[in-house]
C-alpha cells in the first residue's frame, strides 16, 4: 500500500486559525498616549468595529441616533462622498506593530490586530454605524437577487434572467467599491478613565460649523440653490443676509435682515409649507425645474415688498434691519416664515377653497402691516389670542405647532376677514 506524502512546507502557517488582521500603518505620540494611524477599506472596518448599538450606549459615549446613521448610510451612495477620520480606542499592549521605517516620534510599518481584542469607538459611531448599514443594506440584497435568479431559474422564466443578472451586477459592483474606498482612522491605546476624558475633550474643542455657512456651503440641496440665487439677485436680500463666515444669525443688533439658514427655510416654506419638508421626490421635481421653482420663491419676495411699506424701507436702506425689529414683526425669521407659508398656502387652494390671486395676496398682506407694528403682544391683542404668542413678546414662537397654527389663523383670516376689521376684499384682474 502506498503512503502519501505531503510538504509540510507548502502549506501556511496558521492554516486553519483565525488570523488577526493586518494593516499598514503610522505609529506616533499623541498625548503621551501611543496612536496608529492607518487607511481602512469600508469593508475592512465592518470586520475591526463591534457594530455601534443604538438601544446600547458605549460607556463614556452618546446613544447612537439610528435615524442620523441611516442618513450617513444614503449619503454613501452620493458620488463624491467625504468623511473625517474615525477614532477607535485599544487597551496599552493589545496590539502589535513592526516598524519598517522611520525615526522613533513617527514610524510606518505594519499593525496586527487580533480578532479576539474589542475595539471601541472613541468619536465617529454614527458614521461607522452608516457604514455598517450600508455593507449590511448591498449583502441583502445580493442575497435577494441571487435567489430571484435561482427561482426564475428552475421556473424556466428566461426572460427575466438577463434583467435579474444585470442587476446582480449592479449590486456586486456596489459591494465591491466599498472595499476599494477608504476611511482614516487612528486607533489608540488608552485606559477607559483616558477614553472618557478624551471623548469629552473631542466634543469641547470641536468648532461646529454653523447653520448658516452650510446653507451656503451645502450646494447638493435644491433649496440651498434657490438661497443663494435669491440672496445674490434679489434686492431685499442683497447685501443684507448673514452667510456665517464670521457669525451665526441671531437677529439683535444684527445688521443684516436674515441669516442664510432663515432664507432657505422661507423657501422651502414657499414650496412645501411652513411645516413641510422636500423629499427625494420633490427635490428631483425642484431641480428638474430649478428656474421656475426659484422664480416662485422670487415672487413671494416681490409680494412682500409690496405689500409692507417697512420692507420696501429696508429694501431701500432707509430703515435698518435692526430698528425693523424694534418697531414690526417683519423683522422676525420666524414671522416670514409664517407669511411665506400663509403663501403657499393661498396660492395653492385647497378642496375647499380656490387658489388666490397675486393681487388678492397682496391685499391681505397690506392689512396685516398694521397688526404686525403691535409689538410688544399685549393679552388683549388678536396675535395674543392666536396662542402663538407669549405675553410682551415681539415675535412669534417658533416651535412646529406654534407655527403651523399661526399660519392657519393667517388663512382663515384671508380667507373670512380679520376679526373686528373689514371683511377680504373680493379679487381683482391683475
Amino acid at each position: 500500500m502506498s503512503t502519501i506524502q505531503i510538504d509540510a512546507s507548502a502549506i501556511p502557517v496558521g492554516l486553519g486559525e483565525l488570523q488577526p488582521l493586518r494593516f499598514p500603518a503610522h505609529r506616533y505620540m499623541q498625548g503621551g498616549r501611543v496612536t496608529y494611524n492607518a487607511p481602512l477599506s469600508l469593508v475592512s472596518l465592518t470586520e475591526l468595529v463591534e457594530r455601534p448599538d443604538p438601544n446600547k450606549p458605549l460607556l463614556g459615549n452618546r446613544l447612537v441616533v439610528p435615524s442620523r446613521a441611516k442618513a450617513f448610510s444614503d449619503y454613501l451612495g452620493v458620488p463624491g462622498w467625504v468623511s473625517p477620520g474615525l477614532t477607535l480606542r485599544v487597551l496599552p499592549g493589545e496590539v502589535s506593530f513592526e516598524g519598517h521605517w522611520g525615526i522613533d516620534s513617527l514610524k510606518w510599518g505594519e499593525l496586527a490586530i487580533s480578532r479576539s481584542v474589542t475595539t471601541t469607538i472613541l468619536d465617529g459611531q454614527h458614521r461607522s454605524l452608516g457604514m455598517f448599514l450600508r455593507f449590511e443594506d448591498l449583502k441583502d440584497r445580493i442575497e435577494k437577487q441571487k435567489n430571484a435568479l435561482i427561482t426564475a431559474k428552475n421556473n424556466g422564466n428566461e426572460g427575466t434572467i438577463p434583467e435579474l443578472q444585470k442587476r446582480l451586477r449592479k449590486l456586486e459592483d456596489e459591494l465591491a467599491e466599498l472595499a476599494r474606498q477608504y476611511v482614516n482612522v487612528e486607533i489608540v491605546e488608552a485606559t477607559q478613565e483616558q477614553a472618557t476624558q478624551m471623548f469629552v475633550d473631542i466634543a469641547n474643542n470641536a468648532k461646529g460649523v454653523n447653520p448658516d455657512f452650510t446653507a451656503i456651503l451645502d450646494q447638493r440641496s435644491v433649496v440651498n440653490r434657490i438661497a443663494a440665487v435669491l440672496i445674490d439677485e434679489h434686492p431685499l436680500l442683497q447685501n443684507r443676509v448673514e452667510t456665517g463666515q464670521g457669525r451665526a444669525f441671531r437677529g439683535g443688533t444684527n445688521p443684516n435682515l436674515l441669516g442664510a439658514k432663515g432664507v432657505a427655510d422661507i423657501v422651502r416654506a414657499v414650496h412645501v409649507g411652513v411645516s413641510g419638508r422636500v423629499g427625494k421626490v420633490l427635490e428631483a421635481k425642484l431641480a428638474l425645474n430649478e428656474a421656475d421653482a426659484t422664480a416662485r420663491v422670487r415672487t413671494f419676495l416681490d409680494v412682500l415688498v409690496a405689500s409692507f411699506e417697512d420692507l420696501r424701507a429696508v429694501m431701500d436702506s432707509t430703515l435698518p434691519p435692526q430698528e425693523l425689529r424694534q418697531q414690526s414683526m417683519l423683522g422676525s425669521l420666524t414671522m416670514l416664515r409664517v407669511l411665506a407659508g400663509t403663501y403657499h398656502e393661498l396660492a395653492s387652494g385647497d378642496t375647499n377653497s380656490d387658489a388666490m390671486q397675486r393681487s388678492e395676496i397682496q391685499a391681505f398682506f397690506k392689512r396685516l402691516e398694521p397688526l404686525l407694528r403691535e409689538i410688544p403682544v399685549q393679552a388683549d391683542s388678536l396675535w395674543f389670542a392666536t396662542g402663538a404668542f407669549q405675553l410682551d413678546s415681539v415675535a412669534p414662537l417658533a416651535r412646529g405647532v406654534d407655527v403651523t397654527t399661526l399660519t392657519k389663523t393667517l388663512v382663515e383670516w384671508a380667507r373670512r376677514g380679520i376679526p373686528d376689521g373689514p371683511p377680504a376684499p373680493k379679487a381683482t384682474a391683475e
